[in-house]
């Protein structure tokens, strides 16, 4: 009796310390090659010692199967969502390209306009998605000012018109780093997006300079958070790793900006509520992140009359030495604005080619037929019983 006794006790710190952390590998962490190994002491095989181990080890493989298909789920839930969006804009990309066959040619710049505003809509959802999953924005793009940031946000959104920006050459001048400048616009969009969705009125963006950089300022008049939901905003803003596929279907726009502002260095923050009770998300751009704008582009040279011709005149552009980069109140670096150097301007050409409205149409129509092929409509999902 004391024998099998202390076999018990064996076979109980032998499945804690061995058997159980193989069932974890083998079950979830998917380790090619593990193996669990069996009972140590033959002496409670077929003992209620074993059918007791042999039910916590079919509960833990229930588990994991459960969690496995939960998080499945909430992966396709979230992919399916994302890639949803993305196909509703191609698809009315499709509907407009179809429309504007009949628009007569004085409707084709209006109608290329709100195609591009599709198209750039479609573009930002599959941003979001590659952002999501871990990739950076895809885009690389050259210094630029801050006022180029918040207008290529603000294109990106829904209900644009309702965003009013308050423009300063002090502040919007001011040019930002090229590596930081797509994922600061991606971030911006998401802000833009989430108090359009939740407000009548309209949107207040301004620019703020600070001691330690620039201030974003996006203020909206709609619903505001409440204290849970501002705490689970902030959670996702400070994410630092790849966002858990079991909350993809939820605050899809904090949790890009998150990975975001891990990856860049800029930060984001919406504990202060607007002044009309909305929200107020406030963008931080580190002084270390803003460039000097660049220098302008050398003057052509000067155009020599051919021999045998007469000279031309022509008013000369302002000579002297390029003005040296200003700086704002705070040492922040300013856009430098010069008056171009004129140029001999050659004679205009007779125009000889006219829009051909129809042969744009044909055109239209091949994009159409390409994005109805590559974007077929959903067949249905299939569900799971």
């Amino acid at each position: 009796m004391q024998f099998l006794y202390g076999a018990v006790q064996e076979e109980a710190r032998h499945f804690a310390q061995v058997r159980l952390p193989a069932l974890v590998d083998v079950v979830a962490r998917g380790y090619p090659g593990a193996e669990v190994p069996g009972l140590r002491h033959p002496q409670v095989r077929g003992t209620a010692v074993q059918q007791s181990y042999d039910e916590v080890e079919a509960q833990l493989r229930e588990a994991v199967s459960v969690v496995r298909g939960s998080i499945g789920r909430a992966s396709r839930a979230g992919v399916r969502a994302t890639a949803e969006d993305a196909q509703m804009y191609l698809a009315r990309c499709q509907v407009s390209i179809f429309t504007a066959h009949d628009a007569p040619d004085s409707e084709l710049r209006q109608w290329l306009m709100d195609f591009d505003h599709l198209v750039t809509r479609a573009l930002h959802v599959q941003q979001r998605l590659r952002i999501l999953a871990g990739s950076w924005p895809g885009v690389q793009r050259a210094d630029c000012p801050v006022r180029m940031v918040i207008e290529s946000a603000q294109g990106r959104i829904d209900g644009f018109q309702r965003v009013r920006y308050t423009y300063l050459p002090s502040t919007g001048e001011v040019f930002v780093e090229g590596r930081v400048a797509e994922a600061l616009t991606v971030a911006l969009a998401e802000l833009l997006a989430n108090s359009i969705a939740w407000s009548a009125e309209h949107i207040d963006v301004t620019v703020q300079e600070v001691q330690t950089g620039l201030r974003i300022v996006v203020e909206d008049y709609g619903i505001g958070l409440t204290a849970q939901q501002r705490v689970e905003a902030e959670q996702l803003l400070s994410q630092s790793t790849v966002i858990d596929t079991t909350n993809l279907t939820e605050r899809l726009g904090f949790s890009v900006i998150g990975r975001l502002v891990h990856e860049y260095g800029f930060g984001v923050d919406v504990s202060a509520p607007s002044s009309g009770g909305g929200v107020r998300a406030a963008v931080m751009v580190p002084a270390r992140m803003l460039r000097s704008a660049p220098a302008p582009p050398d003057p052509l040279p000067e155009r020599r009359p051919l021999p045998g011709a007469a000279p031309r005149e022509h008013a000369d552009g302002p000579s002297g030495p390029v003005s040296a980069p200003m700086t704002t109140a705070q040492g922040l670096p300013k856009r430098r604005r010069q008056q171009p150097t004129s140029a001999p301007q050659a004679a205009p050409k007779p125009v000889t080619d006219a829009l051909d409205a129809h042969a744009i149409v044909a055109g239209l129509q091949g994009l159409g037929h390409a994005i109805h092929t590559n974007f077929p409509a959903d067949e249905g999902d299939s569900h799971e019983r």
